[in-house]
């Protein structure tokens, strides 16, 4: 999994995964919108960024979801949309 991240200077968090598990590219157009009011984090699973090889949907939901552990406090405070 590789994760971009988008409108650092922002304290509200909001993190794009594809529906059909590819690249976060399919994001480009509206990152910038939501950078202005976001910390934005757009995430590739596996077998579609430059790092990995896809194993299962399962391990690469664990890797999304283990990224938003690790870096992101598991995103217990929430934004309002």
């Amino acid at each position: 999994m590789q994760a971009k991240e988008f409108g650092k200077e922002h304290d509200r968090k909001i993190v794009l995964i594809p529906g059909n598990m590819m690249s976060w590219r399919q994001f480009k157009n509206v990152i910038p919108i939501l950078e202005k009011d976001f910390h934005v984090i757009a995430v590739s699973t596996d077998g579609y960024d430059e790092k990995t090889e896809f194993t299962t949907t399962e391990k690469s939901a664990e890797s999304i979801e283990k990224y938003i552990a690790d870096n992101l406090d598991g995103m217990k405070q929430k934004s309002r949309i």
